[in-house]
């Protein structure tokens, strides 16, 4: 017997938001996965985005209502426009990329880490800040100043790097002395607060570049994490979440992976609530929109025990179980598909015998002994009959 299978989606970050969300897909039979049309729009210009598409995408990732975004975009174009002044007046010695994360922190925009705060319009609400939400700022205004910029991940962490002339640097933006961290063991602001902005050498390990798609992804991926802590667990916001994310990220390999595991977990929750119509709904729906791009084990695993489960509620309807599989049998593994297509023929050609559908009997079981050559209790049904006058030659 198959066991269900949850993935849990590991994260860091983690916060609550509120604000409107685009809300589509309804989990039902021909169930339509429909990605937010506000970020299918960032799509058209290719992987690359401008910065105010790049801030926008944020916003709308931390779930701000398109009501609201103006007045978002209008606040860190100020921001933009007053670090290009601050840079005349203040630390003039240092360059524009190492002048931007002490701006951010002089000018009390980033206030007060906190490890949740994930989320864009929070930031610029409270000046409560994590290393993702502090990186998108930072990210945006150095696009603006023409810096080539990326984000970096590692298991528990994310940073900035800039290149800056020619040479690639790193920028923590939790700290306003991030640029170049390590290069300071402790430092003192021209307010007297103290900080050690060090970073040991092993905070950096296992370090990969993403895009700032996949950055703001993040914050798509910590609104799941939140809906999954909640006691009546909203799965069709979870799916449309991480449509949106895979949308933004034009269909990456990880954000398949990603969108693969929440489908996943919405069907486990699913079947524990005994939906496994539902669950099989949301295998295909997901299957057959993303079928180029294989097939993800997880689903797999599930599908099949919701699949098990729906056919054992109506152990003797051989009809019901033969509408399964001609709705659901593709989406199930091969191993899984076997052992029910076996079922399905050895009820099948059992009916059409004592129906009289003789040849029409006969026909299905050796069908179905070319694909289960050394299925056993075909064999044996070959067997009984063979000796059956209506199944001579």
């Amino acid at each position: 017997m198959k066991k269900l299978v949850k993935t849990i989606f590991l994260t860091f970050l983690l916060f609550i938001i509120s604000g409107n969300l685009f809300a589509e897909i309804k989990i039902q039979e021909d169930m339509k996965l429909v990605p937010n049309p506000a970020i299918t729009k960032f799509n058209l210009a290719g992987d690359k985005m401008e910065p105010d598409d790049f801030i926008k995408a944020a916003l709308i990732a931390s779930g701000v209502p398109d009501n609201k975004i103006p007045a978002y975009l209008k606040r860190v174009n100020e921001i933009y426009n007053d670090y290009v002044l601050y840079r005349t007046t203040k630390n003039t010695q240092l360059n524009d990329a190492e002048a931007g994360i002490l701006y951010l922190y002089d000018k009390d925009i980033l206030i007060e880490y906190e490890e949740n705060q994930t989320y864009l319009d929070k930031l610029l609400d409270t000046g409560y800040y994590n290393c993702v939400s502090s990186a998108i700022l930072y990210m945006y205004m150095m696009k603006r100043k023409g810096f080539k910029v990326i984000a970096n991940e590692t298991p528990t962490h994310v940073f900035c790097t800039v290149l800056d002339n020619g040479k690639e640097v790193d920028v923590e933006t939790t700290n306003p002395f991030g640029y170049k961290p390590g290069q300071q063991i402790n430092v003192t602001s021209s307010s007297g607060k103290k900080y050690s902005p060090f970073i040991a050498p092993g905070a950096y390990e296992e370090r990969k570049k993403i895009s700032g798609r996949r950055l703001i992804a993040t914050i798509y991926s910590n609104r799941i994490v939140y809906l999954t802590k909640e006691d009546n667990i909203n799965k069709e916001e979870i799916l449309q979440l991480a449509l949106d994310a895979t949308e933004l990220q034009l269909n990456t390999k990880e954000a398949l992976q990603d969108l693969f595991f929440n489908a996943g977990n919405v069907m486990y929750y699913l079947c524990n609530e005994d939906k496994y119509l539902e669950a099989m709904y949301v295998s295909k729906a997901i299957q057959d929109k993303y079928a180029k791009y294989g097939r993800s084990q997880l689903m797999l695993n599930n599908t099949g025990y919701a699949f098990r489960k729906q056919a054992v509620s109506k152990p003797d309807d051989h009809e019901y179980f033969e509408k399964l599989m001609l709705n659901y049998g593709q989406y199930l593994s091969n191993e899984d598909y076997d052992e029910f297509y076996e079922i399905y023929v050895y009820n099948k050609v059992v009916d059409l015998y004592w129906e009289g559908s003789y040849l029409e009997a006969k026909e299905l079981l050796y069908k179905g002994l070319e694909r289960l050559t050394f299925s056993k209790s075909l064999r044996d049904l070959e067997l009984q009959l063979q000796n059956d006058e209506n199944f001579k030659d």
